[in-house]
């Protein structure tokens, strides 16, 4: 009787499976690969900001630093750490400080969003020039050594014994199917099947377009458990990603963080000519001298923010978050009285 039961529930878990993937729904087959792509899509990022951060701190935890220097107790000091963060959630969540969200305006958004675009832009750009001095060899003969010169005169007589031999010199040459790339070479067929199924069938789907959402909390829950699952490919294989391969990550994060910012708009406007902006709102509605103006001063609070952020002393870095703050005071009382608030609203708004 348990054997037969027993087989039974196989077969309606087979059966549901076969039809999660061939049937008309094909909820199964949708729920993993959505999970998959949004593991992804969240790893890749959660890489190359502990990479990033694993570099800036050297490895360490800053407040072990800080233990080290005034001779405290880690374990402690982290305790109280985490207490005191706990506190100021509780007492953020009690008196609803959310709220003051709604005092942060479109333009202040944007010129954060901005800012952390350039900061991307300009860790990526470090980075890659570290590496590239790191691993870059300078002319060697601009120091005139003579143990260099000698070297390489007996590299080039190694050379010239070993592979430029006359009775060894006619077997140096490539394959004739690596060289000649006509139809009939197997190779090319290899390449072509690497890619072009690919972008064939991406080419099918790409005028598809999401219609409604039915479910996203179990593909998030699953995505969420394969990045806890990812922590134990800590070192390897995670460590075998290249540094380079991150830093054209973080390009590509501030390069897509640019589409949709208005400021970035405006600041393209003052680059164009008048026949050629776009038919927007604030184009329609605004003097175009408010909104060059209003642009202008988004610019100055972008350059305070990238001076006060990037700046390589720390006690400036810890003034950043103030200056960040500030943003919100200067947008409802300081530039009211530079331009009329009926415009900065407009120009706040969503396009219309």
């Amino acid at each position: 009787m348990s054997s037969q039961f027993g087989c039974r529930i196989s077969l309606i878990s087979l059966k549901i499976i076969h039809q999660g993937i061939t049937g008309k729904d094909r909820c199964l087959l949708k729920y993993t690969t959505t999970a998959i792509f949004l593991y992804i899509a969240i790893l890749l990022p959660a890489i190359a900001f502990g990479s990033l951060n694993d570099e800036s701190t050297r490895g360490q935890i800053v407040i072990r630093g800080i233990c080290d220097d005034y001779n405290l107790d880690f374990n402690a000091f982290y305790a109280c750490i985490g207490l005191w963060n706990s506190l100021f959630l509780v007492l953020g969540g009690l008196f609803n400080v959310s709220l003051f969200m709604k005092l942060f305006k479109r333009s202040t958004e944007e010129v954060i969003a901005l800012f952390i675009s350039i900061a991307f832009v300009g860790d990526a750009v470090k980075g890659t020039v570290k590496i590239f001095h790191h691993f870059y060899h300078g002319p060697t003969l601009a120091t005139n050594a003579t143990l260099v010169l000698q070297q390489l005169n007996e590299l080039v007589e190694q050379v010239k014994n070993q592979t430029l031999h006359p009775n060894e010199t006619q077997s140096i040459s490539l394959p004739e199917s690596l060289v000649v790339t006509t139809r009939e070479r197997p190779v090319l067929c290899l390449l072509l099947m690497l890619g072009t199924l690919w972008l064939g069938y991406a080419l099918y789907l790409i005028k598809r377009s999401i219609v409604s959402v039915k479910e996203t909390r179990l593909t998030s829950l699953v995505a969420n458990v394969l990045i806890g699952l990812s922590a134990f490919m800590l070192p390897i294989p995670l460590q075998w990603i290249p540094k380079p391969v991150l830093y054209g990550l973080f390009l590509y994060i501030a390069a897509t963080s640019l589409d949709g910012n208005q400021m970035v708009d405006r600041m393209a406007l003052l680059l164009k000519e008048q026949t050629s902006y776009p038919p927007t709102h604030y184009i329609r509605r605004v003097p175009q001298r408010k909104v060059h103006s209003f642009t202008v001063l988004q610019m100055i609070q972008l350059i305070i923010l990238c001076a006060f952020g990037m700046y390589p002393l720390p006690y400036m870095k810890m003034v950043f978050p103030l200056m960040m703050i500030l943003l919100v005071p200067v947008r409802i009382s300081l530039l009211p009285k530079i331009i009329e608030a009926k415009y900065l609203d407009i120009m706040d708004a969503q396009h219309m």
